[in-house]
């Protein structure tokens, strides 16, 4: 019995060091915030801008335009990847403002692609 209790000394003291230093190496300054309703809007109003940018670069006669025109269709999409948030969503709200319901004609069509290549070339 009382090598039991000498074994659970022991292990007892050791245990009990290295929790309270375990204490010491944990951060203390982990801080928490609200998320506000508009940031996460934003977020995933911007998820979704650049869906429909990556899904209209996908398109046939899309990337049959962008390769008359030179430009690699998948370095295009590549580069969408790497646009900020707000440029995407700015290249998204041009993309609405197309007319809907209609052909759309080769210049619009030439704009978007070089508002595209611009963006992601200041990048």
């Amino acid at each position: 019995m009382e090598r039991l209790q000498k074994i659970r000394h022991l292990i007892a003291a050791p245990l009990a060091v290295l929790m309270t230093l375990s204490l010491l190496w944990t951060p203390l300054g982990a801080q928490a915030a609200m998320v506000g309703s508009d940031r996460v809007i934003e977020s995933e109003s911007a998820a979704a801008g650049r869906q429909r940018v990556e899904t209209l670069l996908s398109r046939d006669e899309i990337r049959s335009q962008m390769v008359e025109m030179g430009v690699n269709p998948d370095e295009a999409k590549d580069r969408v990847a790497t646009m900020s948030d707000a440029e995407v969503l700015a290249l998204a709200q041009q993309i609405d403002d197309l007319p809907a319901g209609q052909a759309v004609d080769t210049g619009t069509l030439i704009v978007v692609l070089l508002l595209v290549i611009i963006l992601a070339l200041v990048l």
